[in-house]
């Protein structure tokens, strides 16, 4: 089995650079591996993918190329993806950046962003479904109620919890939206996991939108409300961040009104993945989200 040295050096190392230094990242991916080379020409990502088909490794390189021909600013492809021990490998070039700070200037300029991003995935016209599983679905209340039977299986946090996540489980399946209105909503292609974490900045200027392997058609005004909850710290700077994005993408009225209910539906989501996933699954990798998803959760409570 070739290791991901050899697989860099055959297949991306540029003829008469070296390989001086290689470091597995520590960030957790759910579907990938990420190592970065630093060479005599430069340093670059390795990605290594856990679980992806051909044809979704197809629809990345074509959302890639064309937000570089729009000027949105996404990882730059080194060649393009291969096949080796049973995994596909792309590689990017490496980009210096720190995260985002919480200022005002970041805050605009990730939603600007957000709006341009849109914009050229909306050229693509066709539906592709976007990478989720089951584990995804909100929780039933019949996990929950299995869930407040297991007290000592939990952590103190997630217990005092549970009754506020039914009460939200409860009000998103009352209908307060209708079928109606979420029909008459746009969908496009849209990026699924636009955060705090999937971005780089040098200074107030974004540099890079990462993690483009969620991508997926789905509701705009979903993608723009789970945002702005992570690119916040309050309803007041959510605001900001949603006007900021509508200033260069408009929403229409429909769009807006339904920001509410999408920031507490997407944030439920991902609160239901992480206790399905402990609670059923036994994985406790991203326990370690659930506080501030529940913040998340209780601020988009407020919109309402």
């Amino acid at each position: 089995m070739k290791s991901p040295e050899k697989i860099f050096e055959k297949n991306y190392l540029e003829d008469g650079k070296k390989i001086l230094n290689i470091r597995k990242m520590d960030a957790h991916e759910i579907n990938a591996t990420n190592f970065i080379f630093t060479t005599t020409g430069g340093k670059f990502i390795l990605k290594r993918y856990a679980s992806v088909s051909e044809k979704r490794l197809k629809l990345i390189s074509e959302v890639i190329s064309q937000c570089r021909k729009d000027g949105v600013k996404v990882p730059m492809p080194i060649g393009d993806y291969i096949k080796e021990n049973g995994h596909f490998y792309s590689c990017f070039r490496f980009v210096e950046g720190s995260i985002f700070d919480g200022s005002t200037q970041q805050t605009k300029e990730a939603a600007r962003e957000l709006a341009s991003l849109h914009k050229s995935l909306s050229k693509i016209r066709r539906k592709i479904d976007r990478p989720d599983t089951e584990l995804h679905n909100i929780l039933t209340l019949e996990e929950v109620r299995k869930m407040e039977e297991d007290i000592g299986h939990y952590k103190k946090n997630i217990y005092q919890n549970l009754p506020f996540i039914k009460k939200e489980i409860v009000e998103l399946g009352l209908g307060i939206v209708s079928r109606t209105q979420l029909e008459r909503i746009p969908k496009q292609l849209v990026h699924n996991d636009y955060h705090t974490m999937n971005v780089l900045f040098n200074g107030d200027r974004l540099v890079r939108i990462l993690d483009l392997d969620s991508i997926g058609t789905g509701v705009r005004v979903r993608d723009v409300a789970f945002a702005a909850q992570r690119f916040s710290k309050d309803v007041a700077s959510a605001k900001l961040f949603i006007g900021e994005y509508n200033s260069h993408n408009k929403l229409s009225k429909a769009e807006r009104n339904l920001i509410p209910h999408f920031a507490v539906h997407e944030t439920m989501r991902r609160v239901s993945y992480i206790l399905r996933s402990y609670y059923f699954h036994g994985d406790a990798t991203w326990l370690g989200d659930f506080d501030k998803h529940i913040r998340n959760l209780r601020r988009g409570d407020a919109w309402r």
